[in-house]
């Protein structure tokens, strides 16, 4: 996905939103050596990285407040309340974590939320 189709797609989730619903984004942790030396490329629907500060310009200029933003729980060890929100709904639409994947490790994710 280009820059320009990620940036309307964030816009259309705004749009689409009830006022307090939320938009989760989870990407490869583009700082991350190990994600961008192989892991990244090695699935062919990457078509280019997306670092934090850009998604969270992106989610900002769509008129989103960036309520929370850090490391995906299912590649580190921690477990937040948010952590355990992004797990879940990455269960509801993908089934399970994203652990069980060797290109996972090093994911990051941004939730931002409509006013």
């Amino acid at each position: 996905m280009c820059p320009g189709d990620a940036e309307q797609l964030i816009a259309l989730s705004h749009a689409a939103l009830k006022p307090g619903g939320a938009l989760i984004v989870i990407t490869p942790n583009c700082i991350a050596r190990q994600v961008m030396n192989e892991a990244f490329w090695l699935d062919t629907t990457h078509v280019r990285p997306y670092p934090l500060a850009l998604l969270r310009k992106m989610m900002e200029r769509s008129g989103f407040d960036v309520i929370a933003a850090g490391d995906d729980p299912d590649t580190r060890g921690r477990q937040t309340p948010v952590d355990a929100l992004v797990r879940r709904v990455r269960r509801l639409f993908i089934g399970r974590s994203l652990d069980q994947f060797e290109h996972a490790a090093g994911a990051v994710y941004i939730v931002g939320r409509k006013q």
